[in-house]
């Protein structure tokens, strides 16, 4: 059942969203991209105004009750324009369902899109913005990127034959699947078509049509099964098919093979020769046998074998991974750090694991910690992430201390993104032997990660 413009605008009456163009359909309802009412009758309003000081002065000189000075209202209007431009709220993708409300299943369905939304928000997954207020809701409005998604080959270019630019990228979708998973909720559409490119350049996950939380994922038969050639063999020709949070893992692993191929959609029981096939076309891509050693463990043809559980660990399989492939090839890992808490987002010197009654401590850096060097050293490089977004860090070992770095480092980076390489040249060398080293800077710590080698 198709929603035309026309009915489109009849059912958004009186919301503060007005459709300009039907941009995408799907089993749960229609998308239009929409503007903001307000910002409509403000143009509408200035063009009147515009029009009637001009009629006034080329009349016959007969002045009446004078209209309000254009450039009076420029001011507010250009302030509310620059405003929806910055929030980027001016405009918005309006999900409309195609069956109308009725209180029955497919009314939940919505409802549970819009409230998994809400209890999730993550800078790789779509931003809801507003939604309608009624019970049951028939519209809601997320984010729109005009870049459009992973479908579309000019947004892939760039991932052709380069694993590593993959995994950086995918990497933030995979921790917000992280933050699904841990609330019990499983996407079950990661597919190209549903990943979003924003202005930045950075990925988002979108489209929660079909996202369950956990007491229904072992309710859902075959009938619910949306993207075929995207889930595992085991929910496709399961008997009673089942969407544990190993299937977004599955999901997202092929949308990285998918990438990295040039946009060929690898099946489970052809993987090993897809892989050789890869490795082939692509003999000198850095870290792609590493990246293939990662896609084993994810698309494999029976759930058991997946031996990635989730969102989170497949994370801290890309953390590890880029970590070592991006460091120079003489380098020797001395030290690494990981924490699972990014998932949460928040910071370690918040997190309650002793007790309900007993929170841990502020963490005040990593320190007093021993390390083996041989043989001996000058020359020391490191890479780290942090929680924030203006922490500021540096690590000593030795005798010998880095320069302050502020993290993220990368450019136009977010919380979770790994530092570019922090070097250390120890003026006298670092000798044979156990070593002390601390990693840190002013204040309780926020680093959930921390990887060392040396030259």
């Amino acid at each position: 059942m198709t929603i035309t413009l026309d009915q489109a605008r009849t059912k958004l009456t009186g919301s503060p969203w007005s459709p300009v163009e039907l941009i995408g359909e799907g089993g749960g309802g229609a998308v239009f991209l929409c503007a903001r009412t307000s910002i409509g009758q403000d143009l509408d309003a200035y063009g009147s105004l515009l029009m009637n000081t001009t009629a006034n002065h080329l009349g016959s000189g007969r002045f009446g009750p004078q209209p309000a000075d254009p450039k009076a209202v420029i001011p507010g209007l250009v302030g509310r324009l620059l405003l929806a431009a910055h929030t980027r709220s001016g405009i918005a993708a309006v999900k409309i369902p195609h069956v109308p409300a009725t209180g029955g299943a497919e009314d939940l369905r919505f409802q549970r899109e819009i409230q998994a939304m809400k209890q999730h928000k993550h800078p790789a997954l779509i931003r809801l913005f507003d939604t309608d207020a009624r019970t049951p809701p028939t519209w809601f409005a997320v984010e729109y990127h005009s870049r459009g998604d992973l479908q579309q080959e000019v947004n892939r270019e760039k991932y052709i034959g380069n694993p590593l630019a993959v995994l950086e990228d995918i990497r933030p979708i995979a921790d917000g699947l992280g933050m699904l998973h841990r609330s019990g909720f499983v996407h079950r559409d990661v597919k190209p078509k549903n990943v979003f490119v924003a202005d930045d350049g950075h990925l988002v996950l979108g489209d929660f049509g079909i996202v369950l939380p956990g007491e229904d994922v072992t309710r859902i038969t075959g009938a619910e099964i949306h993207s075929r050639d995207w889930v595992p063999d085991w929910v496709r020709f399961g008997d009673l098919p089942t969407y544990t949070k190993v299937v977004d893992v599955f999901m997202l692993a092929k949308v990285i093979y998918f990438l990295v191929s040039g946009g060929d959609n690898v099946m489970a029981s052809q993987a090993e020769r897809a892989f050789s096939a890869l490795l082939t076309k692509f003999p000198n891509a850095r870290g792609l046998e590493a990246t293939l050693s990662l896609l084993r463990k994810c698309i494999v043809l029976q759930e058991e074998e997946c031996t990635i559980s989730d969102g989170a660990a497949l994370a801290a399989e890309i953390d590890r991974l880029l970590a070592a492939e991006t460091i120079d090839p003489r380098a020797r890992l001395l030290f690494s750090f990981l924490s699972m808490s990014l998932s949460t987002g928040q910071p370690l010197s918040q997190n309650r694991v002793l007790s309900e009654n007993q929170p841990l401590p502020p963490i005040q850096g990593l320190s007093g910690l021993q390390v083996f060097v041989s043989p001996s050293a000058c020359e020391f490089v490191a890479r780290a992430r942090s929680f924030g977004q203006n922490s500021v860090l540096e690590y000593r070992i030795g005798n010998a201390t880095s320069k302050r770095v502020a993290l993220p480092a990368t450019g136009g980076s977010h919380p979770g993104t790994w530092s570019d390489p922090i070097h250390l040249r120890a003026t006298k060398g670092v000798p044979v032997g156990w070593q002390e080293l601390s990693v840190g800077g002013a204040g309780p710590s926020d680093i959930s990660g921390f990887m060392l080698y040396a030259l």
